[in-house]
C-alpha cells in the first residue's frame, strides 16, 4: 500500500526494468506514491567475499538440534556468515528438529528463530502442518498462534484453514487476526473468503490491510464490492491498497469500477480511474477484456478530463496517456494549452517523460 518511501542507489551503473520508469542516473516518481533517487556517482566498497556451501562432517550431525538452531538463528553477516550458514544445512539433515522447535519454540518473538523454523517448516512440510494446526487454538498464547500461522501460510498447508478461520470469530485471539488473515491470503483456499471479508470493514486500519492483501491473494470475485467499498475508506493506506488488489481481478471488477465512477457517490472517483487504469493497462493487447468492456471503461476515463476536480483530471491525462496514442495524446496535448492547474501539468509532464517525449 502507498506510504512516505523513497528508494535511493548510489553506487555504479545500473539497469531497470524496460518499462519500469526507473534509469540509470536519474530520478522518477512511481506509481504516484514512491520516489526512486539513482544516483550520478561511484563509490567504493570493500567487497566481502563469497562463502561457499558447507560441506557437513561428522562433528556436525553430532551437534544437537538446540545447539544447531541457536547458531542457525544468529545474524548471517559479518564473521558469523560461515557458521549459520552451516548450522541451518546441518540441522535440516535432523527431522526430529520439527517437533522440537514447534514444542519449544512456537511462541518466540524473535524473527531470527522464525528462519530457521520456516526452512525446517518447508523441508518437512507433512510433519510441520499437522504439529502447526495443532497450535492454532484460542488455549495458545497470540505469539504461538501468530507463528503457527506465518509458518502454515509459508507452507501453504490447506488443512489448517478450517481452525484459522474458527480463531478469526474468536476474541481471546484479537492480537492474532492480523496474522491469520495473511496466512489465509498466502495459502489461497477461497473458502477463507466470507471470513476474509469480515475484516475488510474492521475498525481496525491494520486487520482491514491485512484483509485487503488477503483478498487480493485469494482472488475471489465476492470480494470486488468490499474492496470497491474501501476505494473511499478514511485512511490513505487504505484506500491504495485496495486499488492493488482490485487490479488483480482484471476483468471481473471493470464493469463494477465503472459504476463506482459514474453513480457520482464516490469519495475519490480519481483512485476509482486509477485501479481502471491499471486494469486497462495490463491487457494492453486487447486480449482479455470484450471490446465493449474496454470503450465503456475508456470513456469513463475520458469523462474524467472535463471535471472540475484537478485530481480527477490530472489522474484521466496520466491514464489516457499510458492508454492512447496518436489522436488521443493529440487531444490530451490541446486540451493542456488551456490547462492551468499546476497539478494536472504536472501529471501531464510525467506521463510525458515516462513515454519518452
Amino acid at each position: 500500500f502507498g506510504g512516505v518511501a523513497i528508494f535511493i542507489d548510489e553506487e555504479g551503473r545500473d539497469s531497470y526494468p524496460r518499462d519500469e520508469p526507473g534509469a540509470d542516473s536519474s530520478l522518477w516518481i512511481q506509481e504516484g506514491w514512491g520516489i526512486g533517487i539513482d544516483m550520478a556517482r561511484d563509490v567504493v566498497t570493500e567487497k566481502e567475499e563469497p562463502i561457499l556451501d558447507p560441506v557437513l562432517t561428522a562433528e556436525d550431525s553430532a551437534r544437537s538440534v538446540e545447539d544447531l538452531f541457536k547458531d542457525a538463528s544468529q545474524w548471517e553477516v559479518g564473521s558469523a556468515r560461515a557458521s549459520v550458514k552451516r548450522a541451518r544445512k546441518a540441522i535440516l539433515t535432523k527431522p526430529e528438529a520439527v517437533r522440537w522447535v514447534i514444542d519449544n519454540k512456537i511462541s518466540t518473538q524473535n524473527s531470527l528463530e522464525l528462519r530457521p523454523m520456516e526452512d525446517l517448516a518447508r523441508a518437512y512440510p507433512d510433519s510441520a502442518g499437522p504439529l502447526l494446526t495443532t497450535c492454532l487454538t484460542p488455549k495458545s498464547d497470540r505469539w504461538a498462534v501468530g507463528n503457527a500461522a506465518y509458518l502454515c501460510g509459508a507452507i501453504k498447508w490447506k488443512p489448517s484453514v478450517p481452525a484459522m478461520m474458527a480463531l478469526l470469530d474468536d476474541k481471546r485471539v484479537e492480537k492474532s487476526h492480523r496474522a491469520l488473515l495473511n496466512a489465509l491470503g498466502q495459502i489461497g483456499e477461497v473458502a477463507a473468503s466470507p471470513s476474509v471479508a469480515k475484516f475488510i470493514v474492521s475498525e481496525k486500519e491494520r486487520n482491514r490491510l491485512a484483509s485487503i492483501g488477503a483478498a487480493k491473494a485469494l482472488g475471489d470475485s465476492i470480494l470486488i464490492d468490499d474492496l470497491i467499498a474501501r476505494l473511499d475508506d478514511k485512511q490513505f493506506t487504505v484506500r491504495s491498497a485496495a486499488i492493488e488488489a482490485l487490479s488483480r481481478f482484471g476483468s471481473q471488477v471493470c464493469e463494477s469500477l465503472v459504476r463506482y465512477l459514474e453513480n457520482g457517490s464516490a469519495g475519490y472517483p480519481e483512485l476509482g480511474l486509477r485501479a481502471l487504469a491499471k486494469i486497462l493497462t495490463a491487457d494492453k493487447n486487447d486480449t482479455v477484456l470484450d471490446p465493449a468492456t474496454r470503450r465503456r471503461a475508456v470513456k469513463a476515463i475520458e469523462r474524467a478530463l472535463e471535471s472540475d476536480q484537478p485530481a480527477l483530471r490530472a489522474e484521466a491525462v496520466s491514464s489516457l496517456y499510458r492508454l492512447g496514442k496518436g489522436k488521443t495524446r493529440e487531444r490530451i496535448a490541446a486540451k493542456m494549452d488551456l490547462e492551468r492547474d499546476p497539478v494536472v501539468l504536472a501529471a501531464y509532464a510525467r506521463a510525458m517523460r515516462e513515454a519518452g517525449e
